[in-house]
């Protein structure tokens, strides 16, 4: 089984040696700036309550802000299955939904989480106050 890949701050940490350019043409690789957030306001509150019980089930890290649309999709599928009105075709939607969010058992090893920054410590920040 292959690896999930990882994100060029992750792999730039190592030495490539002779494939030391492979890395080149993610190096605009966007980050991530959030964590996946409270549900849209535009929501019914059916969606919402669904939105907050299906986020605490992903893994943490997992879901970023830039997930939220996709997110929002997972949620009306879920909906709609729970419901009876799911297509075939949705359905396989969904389960290439859950599979990306790292929702079904085969799936959890396969993802990745985004790693919150390492915090700095101010070697001088007991001698400023006092």
């Amino acid at each position: 089984m292959a690896r999930p890949r990882k994100s060029v701050a992750e792999n730039l940490k190592r030495n490539f040696g002779a494939n030391a350019g492979r890395l080149v043409d993610r190096l605009g690789e966007p980050v991530p700036d959030g964590l996946l957030g409270r549900p849209p306001e535009h929501l019914t509150p059916g969606r919402k309550a669904l939105w907050s019980r299906v986020a605490r089930s992903i893994p943490k890290g997992v879901a970023t802000s830039a997930d939220a649309i996709s997110f929002e999709i997972l949620v009306e599928l879920v909906e709609a299955q729970r419901e009876g009105r799911l297509a075939l075709g949705d359905r396989t939607h969904l389960l290439r939904l859950l599979e990306q969010f790292g929702l079904t058992p085969a799936s959890r090893s396969k993802v990745s989480a985004v790693k919150p920054p390492e915090k700095k410590e101010d070697e001088w920040g007991e001698f400023k106050n006092g």
